[in-house]
């Protein structure tokens, strides 16, 4: 695990948040001015379960990817790089994921899925996500199965 102004390791989720500093440093917003509503520390979490939900999502061995993100310190940057075009692309676009799904004008719902569609992830966060297993011989959306963690080692010590 590995903590420093820009990024923290939230071992409660296992997995990784920006600081408020990160998003001030590097991309020059002041989320006290930027967010309308809701609090700092939710947006950081929600920005984190997006693109760890994308990771997540195209893998039969989602503990195997945690344990490698979580563990690998030649990752850090990559990870880094995600959770902050992620962030510039909520703040910009708003929060994607978090959309109803309703349309007040017509009084309808509308499906969520036509709604949000692939939007909810930056194109940028998407080609970073699609790097981290070829350095362990697959794709992100591999479809075969890939190793995973020994129930004894898993969520110890990360």
């Amino acid at each position: 695990m590995y903590d420093n102004d820009y990024m923290k390791y939230d071992a409660s989720v296992h997995r990784y948040e920006l600081t408020e500093k990160a998003i001030f440093d590097n991309l020059g917003e002041n989320l006290d001015l930027a967010l309308q509503s809701g609090s700092k520390s939710a947006f950081l979490k929600r920005i984190s379960s997006v693109v760890y939900n994308y990771v997540y999502a195209g893998s039969q061995s989602p503990d195997y990817i945690e344990y490698i993100m979580a563990k690998d310190d030649d990752l850090h940057d990559m990870i880094f790089e995600m959770l902050l075009r992620q962030a510039e692309y909520m703040l910009v676009n708003g929060a994607v994921d978090a959309f109803s799904g309703v349309n007040v004008a017509k009084q309808q719902a509308m499906p969520v899925y036509m709604l949000r569609g692939s939007a909810q992830i930056s194109t940028v966060t998407e080609e970073l996500a699609n790097r981290i297993l070829p350095r362990y011989g697959h794709s992100l959306r591999y479809s075969g199965s890939l190793p995973h963690v020994c129930p004894n080692a898993y969520r110890r010590g990360y």
